[in-house]
Order: C-alpha cells, then sequence, then structure tokens
C-alpha cells in the first residue's frame, strides 16, 4: 500500500436523611473512611463513560537511536466491543484494515472492517486525532456490562508497518468497572512490510507474517512509546 500516507482523618457529618436514602450515606462514609477505590458494581449501572487520554512518548528513552524528523502517531482507530470479535491480536495475521493502519495511517478500511461485524458484538467506533511524538489526545468512549472491551491502535509514523494499540482491553474486572488505570503502549509489527528504518518505501512482506511486538529490539528500547489512561466518569 502506498496510495496515501496520513501525515481526611475523619468521616463527613451527614444530615438526617429519609429510611431509604440511609444505606447510600453510610456506603459513601465507610468509602471515604477506609480508602476504597469507586467502582460502579455489576448491579449499579449497565453503562460506563470513560475518559481517555494518549499520551505520546515518542522520545531518545524509547528510541535511543533518535527521533526520526516528522515523528507522529498517526488517527487513533478503534472499536468499543465484546468478546466475540478480534480486531487484531499478537501472533495473529492482520486485516487489509490493520495493515492499511499500520502502513499508512488510513483508517477507511479499517472502518469498514467495524462495520462488517455483526451489530450485536460492536458498540461503537472510536476514531480520534493522533499526536507528535510528544503530546495528548483526549476522548470520551461509553461502554456497557455487554460490551466492555477496547481495542485501539495507531501506526508509529513513519515507518514500514509499525504501530502502537491495545486489542480487547478490558474496562471491567471483578469488583465491576475500573476506576482509574494506564496501559503502556509498546511497538508492534504487522508482519505486512519488510524494513528496519523509520521509512514508508518498503517491499511487501512474502509471504505476510504475523503481527508481533518489537519491544526492546531494532530501533526500540524497552520503555513505552504511549500510554492509555482511562478515567471512569459516569
Amino acid at each position: 500500500m502506498r496510495s496515501e500516507h496520513l501525515a481526611g482523618n475523619s468521616c463527613p457529618r451527614w444530615p438526617r436523611r429519609p429510611a431509604a436514602s440511609a444505606l447510600g450515606a453510610v456506603t459513601a462514609a465507610l468509602l471515604l473512611a477506609f480508602g476504597s477505590p469507586v467502582r460502579i458494581d455489576a448491579q449499579g449501572t449497565d453503562a460506563a463513560t470513560y475518559q481517555v487520554t494518549f499520551e505520546a512518548k515518542w522520545n531518545l528513552s524509547s528510541t535511543p537511536g533518535g527521533v526520526v524528523d516528522g515523528a507522529h502517531f498517526t488517527t487513533l482507530i478503534g472499536a468499543v466491543h465484546n468478546s466475540s470479535v478480534t480486531f487484531w491480536s499478537p501472533g495473529g495475521t492482520a486485516t487489509a484494515g490493520v495493515e492499511a493502519v499500520a502502513e499508512l495511517g488510513v483508517t477507511s478500511t479499517f472502518k469498514s472492517e467495524y462495520n462488517a461485524v455483526p451489530a450485536a458484538n460492536r458498540k461503537a467506533l472510536i476514531e480520534e486525532s493522533g499526536t507528535g511524538a510528544t503530546g495528548t489526545s483526549t476522548f470520551t468512549i461509553e461502554a456497557s456490562q455487554t460490551h466492555p472491551l477496547v481495542t485501539l491502535l495507531s501506526m508509529i509514523g513513519p515507518s514500514p508497518d509499525w504501530f502502537v494499540g491495545v486489542s480487547g482491553l478490558s474496562l471491567r474486572d471483578s469488583q465491576g468497572w475500573r476506576a482509574r488505570f494506564s496501559q503502556d503502549l509498546f511497538p508492534y509489527d504487522a508482519g505486512t512490510e519488510d524494513g528496519t528504518d523509520f521509512s514508508l518505501s518498503n517491499s511487501a512482506t512474502s509471504p505476510q507474517g504475523t503481527i508481533t511486538s518489537i519491544k526492546g529490539t531494532g530501533k526500540f528500547s524497552n520503555s513505552p512509546m504511549a500510554t492509555l489512561t482511562f478515567v471512569l466518569q459516569t
């Protein structure tokens, strides 16, 4: 693919409340007193809204040999979905949509693949601005108990077919919705194009390989290229 590139130490005093509200007040006071993380449990609400921040960290720590001119992360593309669908995975073969993102930062084919997924298995498409080598992109997503997984990817540009992302990352754990957490992002090779340098003009890999972690190899150290932070809003 070459045709395009998208360059207190005490609890507060609670006022007297009707009996129906007393349990909620006591629960809130206990959470404050014992410092438990704030969560929405499985019986609390079906939906959750998260603020998501993509923080780019492409610097000499992540690529000790230098940061290439024009270094950037392309449009963030992905989905909120359930466990019946996988858009990409380490060790798997890149779809045409993932290949287009990894090689060129083009998202149109991935969006077509998203739309081809049965509606029951997908909740929302994610498409947000990328960044330069450093910087942030912040946006919100909505998930549900039946669709609690997030997949995202962004091309490391320029490069042959390198990208960062998460695949099927769950916003829930055994206690319910996760209140706040971060996920470091490391580089992957999509297995679709040859090349060992930060360049776009490379031969296709034949036969096509698999998606492979390239953390700590070649140009990359063991430091993250970016970090995703999720903060529960409602």
